[in-house]
């Protein structure tokens, strides 16, 4: 993601190309504004990876309040209970692969992914599946 967005950059110094848009990540109603999130903990809206939208974990950008030092920047990822991916991929890897290759794909078109790193994508997504 990052390569494609800055190609996408480069693209729009060099000939004025805007980059791809997303939605605004969801916002949950109240104060303070906090991000609304899916049946699985996942925040919605936003710029779509592979990782959100055929999850074998819960991906948060919030930070880690209760960590020492810089920690708190940084995100975490929590797997999804085994309940859960058998619920979400009754085939295993065998449903989630192509599944998250076509989340990867549709990204890709969207200007998110670079398409030569699509097979990388998804080949660390077949190695990372946890069964």
């Amino acid at each position: 993601m990052a390569q494609a967005a800055i190609a996408a950059l480069d693209r729009w110094v060099r000939d004025g190309t805007p980059p791809p848009t997303a939605g605004r990540l969801g916002t949950a109603p109240g104060e303070p504004a906090r991000l609304h999130l899916d049946e699985l903990g996942i925040a919605t809206g936003g710029v779509r990876s592979p990782w959100v939208d055929v999850p074998a974990a819960v991906l948060s950008g919030l930070g880690q309040e209760a960590s020492p030092g810089p920690a708190f920047l940084f995100g975490s990822t929590r797997p999804l209970a085994a309940g859960t991916l058998r619920r979400l991929y009754p085939a295993g890897a065998d449903d989630y692969v192509p599944a998250f290759r076509a989340a990867a794909e549709q990204m890709a078109d969207a200007g998110f992914l670079l398409a030569e790193d699509l097979e990388e994508a998804v080949a660390v997504a077949f190695a990372s599946f946890p069964e």
